[in-house]
């Protein structure tokens, strides 16, 4: 590239020089025609036999040679420089044509990177949404056996309650039974017959104790396994909604625990009720005595 500027400078010096070589010529031409009108003149008023005649005509014989050199020069200097016009003129197409050349390369060049490019955009944004998808189908696997796991959770707290209620029932009634045993005669009696029967109403109520605080235990310790799968569900959903993923999501999950927690609260209400009413019990008892 250097190169090349380097010779077209030199090509355009050229050109330059021979044009002011040119126009020097003209010039001195121009003078030298001026002088020969002028001798031409002084000559028609000069008579011939007057010795300053012999003197113009010797000068205007060495002005015409001067002339007839300088024209010859000035042909040759005017033909140098269409040497060097037609060069530089050749330079410059060469130069432009080039350039044009150059323009093309880089349209094309820039039109092959533009679709390389946008090809590695839609093979990123492919490969983007593979993984994506991916992560979608991991996401709702992990969150449908989840629920499926807390469904199950929740059918073990439906039919624990359901136990729960059934025996608490069944001892209640128990208990009454063994109360309407009892005789309804005077409070003597009444008493005598609930020392009577007082060892097998604490072991009934023990018994009642004991499995109302094992079911109560179990029932928190299931309610604590759905509480920790929900949360964990929930944070999964979380992450995949801030990746702008879609997980699947149960409706009837929200209605099975709020089901399951009302059991559940009826089942502790039932069991208080019932402490209750053996304390009311044992109260009596005493005030009898």
């Amino acid at each position: 590239m250097i190169s090349r500027n380097l010779g077209f400078n030199y090509k355009v010096s050229v050109f330059t020089a021979k044009q002011r070589l040119r126009r020097q010529s003209q010039s001195e031409l121009q003078k030298i025609q001026e002088r020969h009108r002028e001798l031409q003149l002084a000559l028609e008023r000069t008579s011939r036999t007057d010795d300053r005649f012999l003197s113009l005509l010797t000068e205007e014989h060495s002005v015409l040679k001067s002339e007839r050199a300088i024209t010859t020069s000035l042909h040759e200097v005017e033909m140098c420089e269409r040497e060097a016009f037609s060069v530089l003129s050749a330079c410059l197409r060469e130069s432009h044509e080039k350039e044009r050349v150059r323009v093309e390369r880089t349209k094309y060049w820039s039109i092959i990177g533009s679709m390389v490019g946008a090809l590695i955009g839609i093979i990123g944004t492919t490969v983007n949404n593979e993984r994506r998808m991916r992560e979608v189908k991991r996401l709702v696997t992990g969150n449908s056996n989840e629920r499926k796991q807390i469904a199950s959770l929740i059918s073990d707290l439906k039919v624990t309650a359901t136990t729960i209620c059934y025996q608490r029932c069944l001892n209640t009634g128990n208990l009454q039974g063994t109360l309407s045993s009892v005789d309804n005669g005077s409070p003597m009696s009444f008493s005598r017959q609930i020392s009577n029967h007082e060892g097998n109403i604490i072991k009934r109520l023990d018994n009642l104790a004991a499995m109302n605080e094992k079911e109560t235990k179990l029932l928190l310790r299931q309610l604590a396994e759905v509480k920790r799968l929900i949360a964990g569900s929930s944070a999964k959903i979380d992450f995949s909604s801030k990746n702008e993923v879609a997980a699947y999501a149960n409706p009837n999950a929200d209605d099975s625990l709020s089901t399951s927690y009302s059991k559940a609260n009826f089942t502790l209400a039932v069991s208080i009720l019932a402490a209750a009413a053996v304390a009311l019990v044992f109260h009596i008892v005493n005030r009898t005595k």
